[in-house]
C-alpha cells in the first residue's frame, strides 16, 4: 500500500492515509498498531495529541508531532538516539488566516470567523489550536490564560 502521509489526530480518534495518487482513506483508531506497516522512511506522520498523554507511534517515518511544548506528547521521542526535539514560532496573523481557509477549502471563511480569530489573536496570539477552538473551548482557554 503506497501512503505518502498518515494524519493521526488522537482527540476524536481519527486516522487518515493520504496516498500519492489523491485518495484520503480513513481508519478507526483501534487500528493504531496496523499503522507502524505502512510508516515508512518515505511517509510523513503527523500525529496531533489528545488532552491526556497519548502519544505518537515509534516508526522509522519523519514524525511530526503537532503540540504544545508539554513533554507528555512527545516524551517516548525524547528518549530516543539521533532525535531532535524542535519547538516552532507561533503563527503569525497572516499565516493562522490561511490557515483558516485551508482548514475549510470549499468556502472563504465568513467575516464573524476573520472578526473571531483577528480578536482572539489579539488576546492570545499565534496558536492555531486556541484560535479555531469551539467558543466553550476557547471561553475556558482563555479563563486559564487570563491572570487574576
Amino acid at each position: 500500500m503506497n501512503v505518502d502521509v498518515v494524519l493521526h489526530d488522537a482527540a476524536p480518534g481519527y486516522i487518515f492515509l493520504l496516498h500519492s495518487n489523491g485518495v484520503v482513506d480513513d481508519c478507526s483508531n483501534d487500528s493504531v498498531s496496523d499503522l507502524r506497516k505502512l510508516l515508512t522512511r518515505r511517509t510523513l506522520y503527523l500525529f496531533n495529541p489528545d488532552e491526556r498523554n497519548t502519544q505518537a507511534i515509534e516508526t522509522s517515518a519523519f514524525t511530526v508531532i503537532a503540540t504544545s511544548p508539554d513533554e507528555k506528547h512527545y516524551s517516548n521521542f525524547g528518549k530516543l538516539p539521533d532525535v531532535r526535539v524542535l519547538f516552532l514560532f507561533p503563527w503569525t496573523r497572516d499565516e493562522a488566516h490561511v490557515a483558516l481557509q485551508a482548514l475549510q477549502p470549499t468556502r472563504k471563511p465568513s467575516a464573524k470567523q476573520i472578526a473571531t480569530l483577528n480578536e482572539r489573536f489579539d488576546e492570545v496570539g499565534g496558536s492555531l489550536r486556541y484560535l479555531t477552538y469551539e467558543q466553550d473551548k476557547y471561553d475556558e482557554v482563555k479563563l486559564e490564560l487570563t491572570p487574576p
